[in-house]
């Protein structure tokens, strides 16, 4: 894969020096070699099953003899459904592939490995931001209701390639954007057929703010727009799992529209008064409607408020900056 042009540009993106390496499964076959194309993989997608886990989406990937999962899942019931899919389709499971650390994509990892005898990838970022971050203290009351176990993780950079049976899986970690560190997921090599996005994309739902880099989700974006084919199947982290690329750039406009309001309600503020809270309640529910996770409306923000009362400080000191050095 060529290197993408806006990615390479940007500094606090990963390099593109480990392009290239590729990885074959045990019973997972190679490529052929003789140019003969692998059967194109059948996506499926366990029912979602209520609010209570924020319509998480998982992905399994069935290839001709194997199945690979994208993401495992939040709840119990979820990895549970998940497993009833896999002994469905008769095939084993191969692979694990973690688009993210939070945990209602990874608490599954675990058990749905078997305690790793599944291998789970995940760039190394997203394995640090697992350990360090205790995201169960902002669900304490759904505690009881997680599978058990310790996910073990293996690291993998940007570019490493999964061969299963003729399919190839290319990561690309896409870096900061709605979790500490995004990765997606493709298959189809330089023009990708499918593309697993995991949370840069919550589709037609409320967005989470919580990591504090809205503008770098929107680079992200931009990036996926450039690289994703008008007729490639883009999957969602959460709401409807089908997407493509109308669905990334309607993402792409709702961050905008958050980072509009709220230094409209709050004043240029970096956090939030209890009217301020209402007023971008209202606005935001008034062009997405409510339930759609409308509770991450004002989960996140106070954090985004404080995002973009940073930003506003630095543009006033490279302001005057500009100005000591043109006089």
């Amino acid at each position: 894969m060529r290197p993408h042009p806006a990615r390479g540009a940007r500094a606090n993106r990963p390099t593109r020096a480990l392009l290239g390496v590729a990885v074959a499964l045990g019973a997972c076959a190679p490529s052929s070699g003789d140019g003969a194309e692998a059967p194109a993989p059948e996506v499926r997608l366990p029912a979602q099953h209520s609010a209570t886990n924020g319509f998480v989406n998982q992905c399994l990937v069935e290839t001709a003899a194997s199945v690979v999962a994208v993401d495992a899942g939040f709840l119990l019931s979820d990895v549970e459904a998940v497993e009833a899919m896999i002994d469905s389709i008769g095939k084993p499971l191969r692979a694990i592939l973690v688009t993210h650390a939070h945990l209602d994509h990874t608490n599954g990892v675990a058990r749905l490995s078997d305690d790793g005898a599944v291998p789970a990838y995940a760039p190394p970022r997203t394995i640090l931001e697992h350990e360090v971050r205790d995201y169960s203290e902002r669900l304490p009351h759904l505690r009881s209701l997680y599978p058990p176990g310790v996910p073990r993780l293996t690291p993998v950079r940007d570019g490493f390639e999964l061969d299963v049976d003729g399919v190839v899986f290319r990561l690309l970690e896409m870096g900061p954007g709605e979790s500490e560190w995004d990765a997606v997921w493709t298959v189809g090599g330089e023009r990708p057929s499918h593309v697993f996005v995991g949370d840069l994309l919550l589709n037609q739902v409320h967005a989470f703010f919580q990591s504090g880099r809205s503008m770098e989700w929107i680079r992200s974006l931009d990036d996926l727009l450039e690289l994703t084919p008008a007729d490639a199947r883009v999957y969602a982290g959460h709401g409807p799992p089908e997407a493509g690329r109308h669905e990334l750039s309607w993402q792409r406009d709702y961050i905008v529209r958050a980072r509009e309001a709220v230094p409209r309600v709050a004043g240029g503020a970096d956090s939030l008064s209890d009217d301020a809270e209402r007023r971008l309640y209202a606005e935001m529910s008034s062009w997405l409607p409510p339930n759609r996770l409308d509770f991450l409306i004002l989960l996140g923000g106070d954090v985004l408020a404080s995002e973009l009362a940073l930003e506003a400080e630095r543009r006033v000191v490279d302001e005057k900056l500009a100005a000591l050095g043109g006089s």
